[in-house]
């Protein structure tokens, strides 16, 4: 015990703590670590660690192991899922469905007194069956607030602008409003998209035609659902927002139903349900029997159930992709996100983009700004964290060399798990993201391997050149 409060003592020591050693140190292996990416030295031989890693950001963790925002998914007795209160998610299907059952999903939502209507679809075409296309113009005349998507085309680096905007035709696009739809992913692994990462939003952008400032389509929803909650966002006026995700969809079917395959995705459809999916078939046939229509007419879709359309009163309803059928999984317009438990190598994409959609809207609503720690204060932090180290370093290698080796790589393990620690906990409850970068982290876990160097090598070579320089000088 007396040794470590002398040990103590000796840290905090001001003569310690501001040795010019300390920060000799310091600057050497901050130059090394800096220097090595400048390098031209093939390490493909650490590809596959690398591309299994380098997707990976603490907060993932947080998401998908701390249970994040759990809250928002799970009552007040821990177990069962709780709903969001502002979404619904219809499931258009596959592209196999016809302007007719479209329609039809359309009117069932806004029979059933949603309070926006918005389509994650495109509808570049007039298709053969004219009277099909009438119906779906009709019902979205029928929308009061309608939002289809748009897609901001031909960024341009220089300018910040998007050079060209995609949008449906006019015969179906003159009765709704449009908010752009891309989403902002980061392209990890081979390089090719291999693993679309999908961590943040674009709240606004520039359209190069009118130089004005547009809206995504999750920030538009919300604008008409509620105006107040984008002001934050707008006056933010950041390029990218991290999206504080709360969940995935849930399944409108007995799990008994499809046991291998709940199984086989439990985080997506069984742990952490948030938003309520309804299957297309379902709701289509409830617009057509709130029409009178009687069952067994070709206009139905045999084998589901009509939902009660008040399931949409007040609502954000949001028609989109969520695979052919809600329950068999495929790998189109799915994103891997922060919930993938799998936050190493992300085997399996984890959520449809409309879902995606929906969790920006729920961070827009719920008024969940991530903050990001400035890069500035980030390399303060991470420079005074690597200061420190070394000067509490410094005198075991002084008085308790013996020990040196052992205790110095314990020390530096334990603390930046205690580092990590603090990063995921500060996320998890003030939604502030500490940026502590890798090249910090290695001058940690390094820190006794390089005082060796310095005090064997560096220092000694430094006073053989210093005492020849002397020596020359003298003469």
């Amino acid at each position: 015990m007396k040794a470590i409060i002398s040990y103590i003592k000796s840290v905090f020591n001001v003569k310690n703590l501001i040795h010019k050693d300390n920060l000799i140190i310091g600057l050497l292996i901050y130059l090394f670590i800096v220097g090595l990416d400048n390098i031209p030295i093939n390490m493909s031989f650490l590809d596959p660690m690398g591309d299994a890693f380098e997707d990976v950001e603490i907060t993932d963790v947080v998401f998908s192991q701390m249970g994040k925002n759990k809250d928002y998914r799970v009552g007040e007795d821990g177990i069962t899922p709780q709903q969001d209160t502002n979404v619904v998610i219809i499931n258009v299907g596959g592209l196999d469905k016809t302007r007719l059952d479209i329609g039809a999903m359309v009117n069932a939502a806004n029979k059933g007194g949603a309070k926006v209507i918005a389509l994650d679809v495109f509808f570049e075409s007039m298709k053969p069956d004219s009277m099909a296309d009438s119906f779906l113009q009709e019902a979205f005349q029928r929308v009061p607030n309608l939002v289809l998507v748009n897609e901001l085309m031909g960024y341009n680096d220089q300018s910040g602008y998007f050079d060209s905007l995609k949008t449906s035709l006019p015969f179906f696009n003159r009765y709704a409003i449009n908010g752009f739809a891309n989403m902002v992913t980061e392209n990890k692994g081979d390089g090719n998209g291999q693993f679309n990462v999908c961590r943040k939003f674009m709240p606004a952008a520039i359209d190069s035609a009118s130089g004005k400032k547009i809206l995504s389509f999750p920030m538009k929803i919300c604008e008409i659902y509620d105006s107040s909650k984008i002001v934050p966002f707008v006056e933010r006026e950041e390029l990218e927002e991290y999206i504080n995700y709360v969940g995935n969809i849930n399944l409108p079917f007995k799990e008994f139903l499809f046991p291998s395959y709940y199984k086989q995705d439990r985080i997506a459809y069984l742990d952490k349900p948030y938003y309520n999916t309804i299957e297309h078939s379902c709701a289509i046939n409830a617009f057509w029997k709130s029409e009178g229509v009687p069952e067994g007419h070709p206009l139905y879709h045999q084998g589901y159930e009509p939902i009660d359309l008040d399931i949409f009163r007040n609502k954000i309803v949001l028609i989109g992709y969520v695979g052919e059928r809600v329950d068999i999984e495929t790998g189109e317009d799915k994103f891997y996100t922060p919930l993938n438990e799998n936050y190493i190598g992300k085997a399996n994409r984890d959520m449809y983009g409309i879902v995606v959609h929906a969790n920006i809207i729920s961070t827009i609503l719920n008024g969940n700004v991530i903050n990001v720690m400035p890069n500035w204060l980030a390399h303060l932090l991470g420079m005074f964290v690597v200061y420190f180290v070394f000067a509490a370093f410094r005198p075991i290698y002084d008085d308790y060399k013996v020990w040196y080796d052992g205790v110095t790589k314990t020390m530096g393990l334990v603390l930046s798990m205690i580092i990590l620690f603090i990063i995921g906990a500060v996320f998890e409850k003030y939604d502030y993201q500490i940026r502590f970068g890798s090249m910090y982290f290695a001058c940690v876990l390094l820190a006794g391997d390089f005082l060796e160097i310095y005090y064997g090598l560096i220092r000694n070579v430094g006073r053989k050149i210093k005492n020849k320089f002397v020596s020359l000088s003298s003469k």
